[in-house]
């Protein structure tokens, strides 16, 4: 019988003839065996599968007759170890490994029994003894299943490695190893076989720590640096375990972190501090219509509010200028998370206007602001107040009024003159009329209305002259007179259809000449072309001159022909532009020489087109007179032209001539304008009086050095 078994191995015994259950015969060899069986191994004895303990016999005949009898004791193994991992998970920080651990022996175990452990299978190839572990035993044909804590830390466990654990093995033998070689330990077992077991190590993703890049500290505040979530445990460079960490300070700051599994992450991060400066916006107070500019720079974003009264709300720089007090927000912010939140206040100070209201007589002066204003107007001025802002002066002005004012013009008698025949308009003077008013303001303007001024020519007529009175206050007031002008009746009249002739006077001078004025009147509605005066044969007049220009007291042009041939012997006049027509008339004068005394003057005339009349005027009715200066008419020794003025006046002081003199001008009331001396001369003296005279009534008085005065009133009137 062999039993093919090797130690530690299921043997197998093959008997070659069947084993007798009977008495043990004499003549028998007696053979004893003893076979361990290990559990849930069969063997096989003669046929027979044996798988308990038991006793067989098997007897072997001998070659001489004699048999061997061969007792068989089949007991079981005392140890069979099986290992098996049942599970590898991360609980709290580390890896624990869940195990089952069976023994098959009839025997117990001591308390503890090794395991090795392998990074690879020892029995194919090289692979990494990661240690041993005393594990608890189970007791005779029983399995035990435990946790080992923490194991990941002794065996260096790592996510995908295959973990091999051999049960009943220090870990002695090199890699590659044959079971051959076991037992290696105290321990001796039936089958190594079921000594392995392995698995794949997959432990759960690790969450990533980052704390990200360098952080920017902004002024007063704190950065709170987060670790992230998924670790089980923390530790920050201060020992704080939390997720996060509170900053309120620059410099470095790293933290551990620990997964479920164990692993420890480590990060940095470098907290740096902000460039930008503290900025701390002001309360300001403006004047109404100022503009305050403010700017805040070094943000990347920006938002002013309220919009209103600013000239920008997304911009580092802005003009604000509200229409009344504001309080303002500004959020500005930085890409690295600096935010700058700051309220400020612009108070508004209202504009203040004082309303005033100034009188002034007209043509006076008055001054506001520096400037000069002479009539009714609203000005405004400003000046700073304590605030320093603009304070408006309103300013209403406007004439001095006052009510139930008076004033009263006088007016001086009507003026009668008698004119010697053919002395057409004659100057006179008269005296302005006198106005008084109860106005405060200075100042009476008078005003011709009607007729003409003093030293006018006046017509021989009747003039009516009206003059009007206007005070400072408004108020008016006229009177009139009239100037008479009679001429002398004419020496001959002669009148032939519609032209007539009037001899007016014959003036004989020192040298014995004689001169002729003669009146033409036509009264056609066409005009004359000219009109011829008969000359004593052989002679001609003295004047006007031959092709000269005569000039008629009207104004008139008529050309000079001396002497004429044409109707007849004559002085002619001949019109140079419209001649007298429809009852006009123009004055004729020539001079005759000495001795040459006609008793009567052939005349004629020629009326468009062609139409003569003619007629003869009687000399002997008309007296010679001497000729001499006409005397002054109306008999003032100081005359004034042109009265009124409007600016420039003359003083005609030919009865002051040689003497020394003082020119006064006054106003109305009495008030001195100008004084000039000087020395009195024929030539009429300029008096140019200020532009800053208003209109109104005015005296001249001229005053000699003995006393004697002469007084004046002239208009002026701009």
């Amino acid at each position: 019988m062999t039993n093919g078994a090797k130690p530690g191995q299921p043997g197998i015994i093959l008997y070659s003839s069947n084993i007798l259950f009977d008495s043990i015969l004499s003549g028998f060899i007696p053979q004893q065996t003893q076979i361990t069986l290990c559990p849930n191994t069969p063997i096989t004895i003669n046929g027979q599968e044996i798988s308990q303990p038991t006793t067989l016999y098997d007897t072997i005949p001998g070659v001489q007759g004699c048999d061997t009898l061969v007792t068989y004791t089949v007991t079981l193994a005392p140890y069979d170890l099986i290992t098996r991992i049942e599970n590898v998970q991360c609980v709290n920080g580390q890896i624990n490994l869940e195990y089952t651990i069976c023994n098959q022996g009839s025997a117990g175990l001591p308390p503890v029994t090794l395991v090795a452990f392998y990074d690879g299978d020892p029995t194919q190839g090289p692979a990494t003894y990661l240690g041993s572990i005393n594990i608890q035993t189970s007791g005779a044909d029983s399995c035990r299943t435990e946790v080992l804590l923490d194991a990941g830390t002794p065996l260096g466990l790592t996510n995908g490695m295959t973990l091999y654990a051999v049960v009943n093995d220090d870990g002695s033998l090199p890699t590659p190893f044959s079971l051959n070689s076991f037992p290696v330990t105290d321990i001796e077992e039936c089958n190594y076989a079921n000594n392995f077991d392995s698995t794949l190590i997959q432990l759960p993703s690790s969450p990533t720590l980052d704390l990200g890049p360098i952080i920017i500290l902004c002024q007063d505040s704190t950065v709170v640096l987060d670790a992230g979530p998924g670790f089980v445990s923390y530790l920050w460079q201060d020992g704080s375990p939390s997720q996060t960490f509170a900053a309120s300070t620059t410099g470095a700051y790293w933290v551990e972190a620990t997964d479920s599994c164990g692993f420890i992450q480590r990060d940095s991060v470098l907290i740096s501090p902000s460039l930008l400066a503290d900025v701390k916006l002001p309360d300001t107070v403006l004047c109404a219509g100022q503009t305050y500019t403010l700017s805040v720079t070094g943000f990347d974003n920006y938002s002013w509010a309220p919009p209103a009264g600013l000239s920008c709300t997304d911009c580092p720089t802005v003009n604000i200028q509200p229409a009344a007090t504001t309080t303002y927000t500004l959020l500005a912010s930085t890409t690295d998370g600096c935010i700058l939140k700051d309220t400020f206040t612009v108070t508004i100070l209202p504009l203040t206007i004082i309303s005033d209201t100034l009188e002034f007589c007209p043509g006076e002066t008055i001054t506001v602001g520096g400037q000069l204003y002479t009539e009714p107007t609203t000005v405004l001025d400003t000046i700073p107040d304590p605030n320093g802002c603009p304070l408006v002066l309103e300013y209403v002005l406007r004439y001095a009024t006052t009510p139930n004012a008076t004033i009263s013009i006088d007016c001086i008698e009507d003026i009668n003159i008698a004119t010697l025949a053919g002395t057409g308009a004659v100057p006179v003077d008269y005296d302005l009329p006198i106005a008084t008013t109860t106005c405060p303001c200075p100042g009476v303007s008078l005003t011709l209305t009607e007729g003409l001024p003093s030293g006018s020519l006046f017509p021989v007529a009747k003039t009516k002259v009206c003059y009007e009175a206007r005070d400072s206050c408004g108020t008016v007031d006229s009177c009139c007179f009239t100037v008479i002008v009679r001429e002398a009746l004419p020496c001959d009249v002669k009148e032939i259809g519609c032209m007539r002739w009037e001899l007016l006077r014959i003036t004989q001078n020192a040298a014995k000449e004689r001169t002729y004025r003669i009146r033409a009147i036509n009264k056609c509605s066409d005009p004359m072309i000219y009109t011829a005066f008969e000359l004593p044969d052989g002679t001609k007049a003295v004047k006007p001159a031959d092709n000269t220009m005569y000039i008629t007291p009207d104004g008139r042009d008529y050309q000079v022909r001396n002497p004429n041939f044409s109707p007849f012997y004559s002085i002619r006049f001949k019109s140079l532009s419209d001649s007298i027509a429809n009852g006009e008339s123009d004055i004729f004068e020539y001079t005759l020489p000495p001795q040459s005394e006609p008793d009567y003057i052939h005349v004629t005339a020629r009326l468009a087109p062609q139409q003569f009349f003619e007629a003869y005027l009687n000399t002997f009715n008309c007296p010679v007179q001497p000729e001499s200066k006409p005397a002054a008419v109306s008999g003032l020794g100081l005359r004034v032209f042109p009265n009124p003025t409007s600016g420039t006046l003359f003083a005609d002081l030919s009865d002051f001539k040689g003497q020394e003199v003082k020119l006064r001008v006054f106003e109305a009331r009495g008030q001195l304008i100008k004084q000039l001396d000087l020395v009195a001369d024929t030539t009429p003296q300029e008096i140019q009086l200020s532009r800053d005279l208003p209109s109104g009534l005015y005296i001249l008085a001229v005053e000699t050095r003995n006393g004697e005065r002469q007084v004046v009133r002239f208009a002026l009137q701009r």
